[in-house]
Protein backbone atom coordinates (compact mmCIF):
# COMPACT_ATOMS: atom_id res chain seq x y z
CA UNK A 1 0.00 0.00 0.00
CA UNK A 2 1.29 3.47 -0.90
CA UNK A 3 1.15 5.89 1.45
CA UNK A 4 0.12 9.85 1.28
CA UNK A 5 1.95 11.59 -1.62
CA UNK A 6 4.05 15.23 -0.54
CA UNK A 7 4.96 17.72 -2.23
CA UNK A 8 8.07 18.73 -2.00
CA UNK A 9 9.93 21.67 -3.88
CA UNK A 10 12.88 20.89 -5.25
CA UNK A 11 13.59 24.85 -6.86
CA UNK A 12 15.49 26.30 -3.87
CA UNK A 13 19.32 25.20 -4.96
CA UNK A 14 22.80 26.86 -5.45
CA UNK A 15 22.39 26.40 -9.26
CA UNK A 16 20.04 28.99 -9.46
CA UNK A 17 21.61 32.18 -10.00
CA UNK A 18 19.21 33.90 -7.98
CA UNK A 19 20.00 31.32 -4.64
CA UNK A 20 23.41 31.54 -5.23
CA UNK A 21 24.05 35.21 -5.17
CA UNK A 22 21.67 35.33 -2.04
CA UNK A 23 23.82 32.82 -0.61
CA UNK A 24 26.78 34.14 -1.44
CA UNK A 25 25.95 37.70 0.31
CA UNK A 26 24.12 36.60 2.85
CA UNK A 27 20.64 38.63 1.53
CA UNK A 28 17.15 36.98 1.86
CA UNK A 29 15.27 39.45 -0.36
CA UNK A 30 15.94 37.27 -3.46
CA UNK A 31 14.89 34.02 -1.39
CA UNK A 32 11.40 35.71 -0.46
CA UNK A 33 9.45 35.73 -3.75
CA UNK A 34 11.30 31.77 -4.51
CA UNK A 35 9.12 30.71 -1.56
CA UNK A 36 6.38 32.45 -1.39
CA UNK A 37 5.44 31.18 -5.29
CA UNK A 38 6.74 27.70 -4.28
CA UNK A 39 3.71 27.45 -1.31
CA UNK A 40 1.58 29.06 -3.75
CA UNK A 41 2.25 26.41 -5.81
CA UNK A 42 0.76 23.83 -3.45
CA UNK A 43 4.36 22.84 -1.83
CA UNK A 44 3.88 20.81 1.58
CA UNK A 45 8.07 20.96 2.26
CA UNK A 46 10.91 23.06 0.85
CA UNK A 47 14.17 21.19 -0.19
CA UNK A 48 16.99 23.69 0.46
CA UNK A 49 20.06 22.44 -1.67
CA UNK A 50 22.97 25.37 -0.81
CA UNK A 51 25.34 23.24 -3.46
CA UNK A 52 28.65 21.93 -2.60
CA UNK A 53 30.14 23.94 0.48
CA UNK A 54 33.09 22.80 2.30
CA UNK A 55 33.02 22.66 6.09
CA UNK A 56 33.96 26.16 6.80
CA UNK A 57 31.12 27.20 4.85
CA UNK A 58 28.52 25.13 6.40
CA UNK A 59 27.09 28.48 8.17
CA UNK A 60 25.24 29.44 4.99
CA UNK A 61 22.60 26.18 5.39
CA UNK A 62 21.53 28.13 8.55
CA UNK A 63 21.63 31.30 6.36
CA UNK A 64 19.38 29.68 3.99
CA UNK A 65 17.08 27.81 6.74
CA UNK A 66 16.56 31.03 8.66
CA UNK A 67 15.73 32.66 5.09
CA UNK A 68 13.10 30.66 3.98
CA UNK A 69 11.74 30.45 7.32
CA UNK A 70 10.90 34.14 7.70
CA UNK A 71 8.87 33.65 5.05
CA UNK A 72 7.26 30.09 5.67
CA UNK A 73 6.30 27.46 8.30
CA UNK A 74 6.66 24.54 5.80
CA UNK A 75 8.78 22.08 7.33
CA UNK A 76 12.04 21.65 5.13
CA UNK A 77 14.32 19.02 3.64
CA UNK A 78 17.49 19.82 4.05
CA UNK A 79 19.63 18.59 0.96
CA UNK A 80 23.64 18.11 1.52
CA UNK A 81 26.35 15.02 1.61
CA UNK A 82 28.02 16.99 4.35
CA UNK A 83 27.31 16.38 7.91
CA UNK A 84 28.51 19.87 9.37
CA UNK A 85 26.58 21.54 7.03
CA UNK A 86 23.01 19.60 7.68
CA UNK A 87 24.26 20.24 11.61
CA UNK A 88 24.16 23.76 10.85
CA UNK A 89 20.74 23.95 9.13
CA UNK A 90 19.61 21.53 12.44
CA UNK A 91 20.18 23.51 14.96
CA UNK A 92 17.98 26.70 13.22
CA UNK A 93 15.27 24.34 12.40
CA UNK A 94 11.94 24.87 13.83
CA UNK A 95 10.03 21.96 12.64
CA UNK A 96 12.31 18.11 12.65
CA UNK A 97 13.25 18.18 8.75
CA UNK A 98 14.10 15.32 6.12
CA UNK A 99 17.72 14.84 5.56
CA UNK A 100 18.04 13.85 2.23
CA UNK A 101 21.67 13.00 0.49
CA UNK A 102 22.69 12.04 3.89
CA UNK A 103 24.74 8.71 3.83
CA UNK A 104 25.78 6.63 6.20
CA UNK A 105 29.37 6.48 5.30
CA UNK A 106 31.98 5.45 8.40
CA UNK A 107 34.05 8.63 6.91
CA UNK A 108 30.93 11.20 6.76
CA UNK A 109 29.20 10.24 10.32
Amino acid sequence: MVGPVIRIADNLHGLDPRVSRALAHRDPAPLAPLVRDLVAAGAERLDLNPGHLPDKRADTMAFFVDAVQAETDLPLVLDSPRTAVLREGLRRCRQPPILDALTAEPHRL
